[in-house]
């Protein structure tokens, strides 16, 4: 952090993204072929940042960054066919990794007993990452499809995020976030047809909500709610691909037991709601329980 005049100061960083797949393998059972091995696969690419933050006093402030950012594809992209009632979705081992760029500015509000922060960001991705239909390996009419993860060539988001933190007592707080966000094709020389869609599983409304109770010498516990708008499960962006809206709520509890020693328990989806967020076909697990226990040292 360097300050610059006085109430302005910059903020630099950067890190190096590096990623290897190797022993890539894809059997279709369908065919009873002999398995395809495929090569090695490096890449990797430094990721600058820098900010600016200006505190305009009464607890208020304005922030804007620049950076770039780098995501690879993951094993389920470059290895993981699978099938469903004649339906292909097809990994893609050829595939590259996706390389964004990102702005954002906001301003901070900060009072005694909570914060208010708002954000606008845009993001420029090149080489975008998602599952498009391949028509020629398709045949709608006996409803078989076959999808394949691709690089499209240049996607963008953007969007307004509100989020705010309301401490109630010395150990109950209230919080609370909602983000809009548009997402857009805007290059895909391959499929003009699909410039101007949305990408796939970006609904337009997120928001989330909740309270956290902890006291060092009982326990602490997080009741958080999220709503996730409607979708498309890809980017064909057509009726039949549409994935509905949906709200689940989630229970954390925590323990101390010693210093080092804590316990957990957490409950997922605990009103057991029905949710589709990623292929249409797959039915969502319902409610999980699930218990850690954890030891530092």
């Amino acid at each position: 952090m360097l300050e610059l005049l006085g109430r302005l100061s910059l903020f630099l960083g950067g890190r190096y993204d590096w990623w290897q797949s190797r022993d890539g393998e894809v059997y279709d059972s369908n065919y009873l072929t002999s398995p395809t091995h495929y090569p090695t696969k490096t890449d990797g690419v430094f990721c600058p940042k820098a900010g600016l933050v200006l505190d305009i006093g009464r607890g208020y402030s304005l922030r804007s960054s620049i950076g770039r950012a780098f995501r690879a594809p993951s094993l389920i992209e470059l290895y993981g066919t699978w099938y469903y009632y004649g339906s292909t979705w097809a990994s893609n081992p050829e595939l590259g990794p996706e390389d964004v760029l990102s702005l954002e500015v906001g301003m901070d509000k900060v009072f005694e007993r909570g914060n208010i922060r708002f954000t606008f960001y845009y993001n420029k991705i090149y080489d975008c990452i998602q599952s498009v239909l391949v028509p020629e390996k398709s045949d709608p009419a006996n409803w078989i499809y076959y999808y394949e993860y691709r690089n499209i060539a240049e996607a963008s988001t953007k969007g307004v995020e509100l989020s705010g933190e309301l401490k109630l007592t010395e150990y109950l707080s209230i919080f609370s976030n909602y983000t809009y966000n548009l997402s857009k094709i805007d290059k895909y020389p391959t499929n003009p047809e699909y410039v101007g869609n949305k990408l796939a599983r970006t609904p337009n409304h997120q928001v989330s909500w909740g309270f956290t109770f902890s006291h060092p010498k009982l326990f602490t516990a997080k009741v958080i709610g999220h709503y996730r708008g409607r979708s498309y499960d890809y980017i064909t962006n057509t009726p039949e691909t549409v994935l509905d809206a949906y709200t689940v709520c989630d229970v954390t509890v925590s323990r101390d037991i010693t210093k080092y020693l804590k316990a957990s328990l957490r409950a997922r989806n605990i009103f057991d709601t029905e949710t589709k967020d990623f292929y249409r076909y797959c039915q969502s697990p319902g409610a999980q329980i699930m218990f850690n226990v954890s030891y530092k040292f």
